[in-house]
C-alpha cells in the first residue's frame, strides 16, 4: 500500500489483476486481509497498466504490512447489461447505482414462488436512555435489518463487528431491564445490544439463530479507550440461555 494516498492504492499480483474487468467493479467492494483480520472496502477503480486498485475510502494504513501478503477478495462484481452472469446458486448482487437486486435461487424455480423478506427495521425494540424498571417477556423478534451504512461509502474494519452499530433489542443507557423467554433470529446485525451506561440488565431464557455480526453485545467500541464513568455499562446477567 501506498500509505501517501487517501484513500489508499493497492498494487495487485499480474494474476490477480488477470481476473479484474475494470468494467464490471462500478458497484464492487474488497475485503483486504491483513494481519489478524480484514476490512471491507468499496472499489473506486483498477488500472490494469500499472495493475493499481484504488479504493473509493480511507483506512488506516497501518493495519496493511507486508505480511498480508496484499491478499483480497472481490465481491459484488458483475456486468452491468448482464448481472445474472456468472452468479453462483444462492448468491445475489447489488447495483448501487439501479438499486436492483439479482439473485439466483439454489435451485430452478418460478419467480412466483419465492418468498423475499426485506426488514425495514434495524432496531425492533429499542429502550432508550432514561428509561427504568422495563419487563419484557414471551416476546418473538424476528427480521431485523442490518445497519450496514458505514461500509457503503467508506471501510469497514472494525473487528468483530465493533463499527456496527445496531441490533434487533437495543438497551440505551436504561436502568433495571429484564427480558425473559423470548427469541431474536434472523437479525442482520446484533441480536441483543445493552449499552451506553445501563445498569441492572438481565437477559434470561433467551433464544438467539441466525445472527447477522453477533448474538449478544455489552457495552461499546472505544478504540481502546476508556468510557467516562457515566457511559460504563455494568450489573448485565445473562443466565439460561442459547447464542
Amino acid at each position: 500500500f501506498d500509505v501517501d494516498h487517501a484513500p489508499p492504492v493497492m498494487t495487485v499480483s499480474e494474476d490477480a489483476a488477470a481476473t479484474l474487468t475494470p468494467a464490471d467493479l462500478g458497484s464492487a467492494y474488497a475485503y483486504v486481509y491483513h494481519s489478524w483480520t480484514s476490512s471491507l472496502a468499496r472499489i473506486a477503480g483498477f488500472n490494469a497498466s500499472d495493475r493499481s486498485l484504488h479504493f473509493a475510502s480511507e483506512m488506516p494504513d497501518n493495519r496493511f504490512n507486508a505480511g498480508s501478503g496484499h491478499r483480497f477478495r472481490v465481491v459484488n462484481a458483475f456486468t452491468p447489461s448482464a448481472p445474472s452472469r456468472g452468479l453462483a446458486p444462492g448468491t445475489f448482487v447489488f447495483d448501487t447505482i439501479t438499486r436492483n437486486v439479482t439473485f439466483r435461487p439454489l435451485q430452478p424455480t418460478e419467480a412466483a414462488v419465492i418468498e423475499v423478506i426485506v426488514p425495514r427495521l434495524a432496531s425492533v425494540i429499542d429502550i432508550a436512555a432514561g428509561t427504568h424498571d422495563v419487563a419484557i417477556d414471551s416476546v418473538d423478534v424476528a427480521f431485523a435489518r442490518g445497519d450496514l451504512s458505514m461500509c457503503l461509502d467508506r471501510s469497514c474494519d472494525g473487528q468483530s463487528a465493533a463499527a456496527v452499530t445496531s441490533a434487533a433489542v437495543e438497551v440505551h443507557g436504561a436502568e433495571r431491564v429484564t427480558i425473559a423467554n423470548s427469541r431474536v433470529e434472523h437479525t442482520g446485525a446484533w441480536g441483543v445490544w445493552v449499552t451506553d451506561g445501563s445498569v441492572n440488565v438481565t437477559l434470561s431464557s433467551i433464544q438467539l439463530a441466525d445472527a447477522g455480526t453477533g448474538g449478544v453485545r455489552i457495552g461499546e467500541n472505544r478504540g481502546g479507550a476508556a468510557p467516562p464513568d457515566v457511559a460504563v455499562t455494568h450489573g448485565v446477567l445473562l443466565n439460561n440461555s442459547v447464542l
